[in-house]
């Protein structure tokens, strides 16, 4: 299913990178590097055909948006119900969700509360998560299925955060 033919949202929710800019004066999407440059890609691609809302957990500057500059100074602050309401507030109205979480950040946060994250869903958006095997296993795709949504799947291997192959098949859903 293409979901083209009027500006799309997307929403992505993300984990932070260790390698980062030597200058924090500014936004978080350009601040993380390393294995983190897949998702500046991803974002830059689809900003093409919409808004795009990049959202990133960060053990030190807590929850961010890709637009949101850095703090000067780290944060601890990490509340999982605040990031869970807003990820499913854009989850309510993205036509594509994009979700690539380590296994551990992925079970307590989405997994956890899978319920409240798939009766966010619109109906016949797209999603791609992607994650370790023992969380994708977890996962009732039929929430989303019974929405008409479109899934695709990435096994998280080491680090990289989604790989060609996977990236093709969601750009392939949504052109």
């Amino acid at each position: 299913m293409a979901v083209t033919g009027y500006p799309m949202h997307t929403v992505i929710l993300t984990e932070d990178a260790a390698t980062t800019s030597e200058e924090k004066e500014q936004a978080a999407l350009n601040y993380f590097k390393g294995n983190f440059l897949a998702i500046v890609s991803l974002e830059r691609e689809l900003s093409k055909s919409g808004e795009v809302v990049t959202q990133i957990i960060s053990e030190e500057y807590g929850f961010l948006r890709g637009k949101d500059r850095i703090p000067l100074e780290g944060t601890s602050e990490l509340n999982e119900r605040e990031i869970l309401n807003q990820f499913t507030t854009e989850v309510s109205h993205s036509d594509i969700v994009i979700v690539l979480l380590t296994t551990n950040v992925f079970q307590s946060l989405i997994l956890d509360n899978w319920e409240e994250v798939a009766d966010a869903a619109k109906a016949r958006s797209v999603w791609c998560i992607g994650t370790g095997r023992t969380a994708l296993s977890e996962i009732d795709f039929h929430r989303l299925e019974e929405k008409g949504c479109d899934i695709v799947q990435y096994q998280r291997v080491g680090v990289a955060r989604i790989n060609n192959e996977t990236r093709d098949e969601l750009t392939e859903l949504i052109n």
